[in-house]
């Protein structure tokens, strides 16, 4: 089965909105776990691998891994000195 642009913008529009749904309900991470269902279902469709859709190891795991606490840390500060003064 080929997926159309209406099919990929669908799947997209169904896991946005199951995301959201769950992030409001407060319990994200049962939204997360719904999406990766979702998308694996929709993978095993179409009979593609993890390459077929870019999914590959990286080429320095290391620096991925700096990179995600990195990122981590400028999150984890963000939101407790902006986002959350910004909501009270």
């Amino acid at each position: 089965m080929q997926n159309t642009p209406w099919f990929s913008l669908g799947l997209v529009a169904l896991i946005t909105a199951i995301v959201v749904l769950s992030g409001i309900k407060k319990q994200p991470g049962i939204g997360i776990i719904l999406a990766v269902l979702i998308l694996g279902v929709a993978i095993g469709f179409d009979k593609l691998k993890l390459s077929d859709i870019e999914f590959s190891a990286p080429k320095s795991w290391l620096a991925i891994i700096l990179w995600s606490l990195g990122l981590g840390i400028v999150i984890a500060f963000v939101s407790t000195l902006v986002i959350e003064p910004a909501a009270e």
